[in-house]
């Protein structure tokens, strides 16, 4: 059972917040993390989750199916999250962070919640030379050639680390008129 209590979230890890191939279900850094995150869009406004009190307002923002202009299909809603495997367990400890570093369920709006679609995604980094902070933001996955995409529609598409950055940047913002064709994904 995925669910858990409000009161238990930063501390209970579920099997079902983890990609298998990444790492198994159990606290990390001494919080409950999770390899998935929302479709911030481009620039955390024009995207499936957006942050709140967003566009210059004292008003919070929430986002709709209708605002799903360029279609439930073909809009981006939950992909899984780039990591740097490097550091998973000691991230904090080594002043390498962000994007995994905290509870993935009370840090509030931060990329360890919502990734954007500014550059396409790419597989997950072993290598401790690289900055822990070149993951930051970024979608991604620990599989071979791509990841999972839940798409507005309820739908999940594999989408190859290959897929060119203009579909990409376009599969991420759920208003920008442009047409998405992912048959040769």
């Amino acid at each position: 059972m995925c669910w858990v209590k409000p009161t238990e979230a930063h501390s209970t890890a579920r099997p079902c917040r983890f990609t298998i191939v990444r790492r198994g279900a159990r606290q990390y850094q001494g919080v409950a993390k999770c390899d998935y995150a929302g479709n911030a869009g481009t620039n955390s406004n024009n995207g499936v989750v957006v942050q709140p009190f967003a566009f210059g307002t004292s008003k919070l923002h929430s986002i709709r199916i209708a605002h799903l202009t360029d279609g439930t299909s073909t809009t981006a809603m939950v992909a899984e999250s780039r990591v740097h495997r490097g550091y998973l367990e000691d991230g904090n400890a080594t002043g390498q962070c962000c994007s995994d570093n905290e509870s993935a369920y009370t840090n509030g709006w931060a990329d360890d919640t919502d990734r954007r679609g500014s550059v396409p995604p790419a597989p997950d980094i072993f290598d401790r030379n690289i900055p822990g902070s070149t993951t930051d933001g970024m979608f991604g996955s620990s599989h071979g050639a791509g990841l999972n995409v839940c798409m507005g529609d309820g739908s999940v598409r594999f989408i190859n680390f290959s897929i060119n950055a203009t579909t990409w940047r376009n599969l991420c913002i759920r208003d920008d008129g442009n047409v998405v064709n992912l048959s040769n994904n």
